[in-house]
């Protein structure tokens, strides 16, 4: 049996952090430097209570939408890489 890739997908949260945004927090840097030092103007940021697996979800179902040949029936896996926990870790009380 074979696997193919047809399609890929994907989803970013709807809130977005702007350089402009984080020197208001970090008054010391501006805006120039931070996108010198790390290449980026903007960054999306989920929502408090979603996850890596809500934005799957989202991108799955955009995935759907963006290709009406594909079918849900005929999905056997789905490969999810993310670097972001689900949830949270309990602290370790001392």
């Amino acid at each position: 049996m074979k696997a193919y890739i047809k399609a890929i997908s994907y989803i970013l949260p709807e809130n977005i952090l702007t350089n402009d945004e984080l020197v208001k927090e970090f008054p010391e840097w501006s805006v120039n430097k931070i996108a010198d030092k790390i290449g980026v103007n903007q960054r999306h940021i989920c929502a408090e209570n979603e996850t890596a697996v809500d934005l799957a979800i989202k991108a799955g179902e955009k995935l759907f939408l963006e290709y009406p040949d594909i079918h849900k029936e005929e999905i056997d896996f789905v490969i999810l890489c993310t670097q972001s926990l689900d949830c949270r870790l309990p602290k370790e009380e001392k």
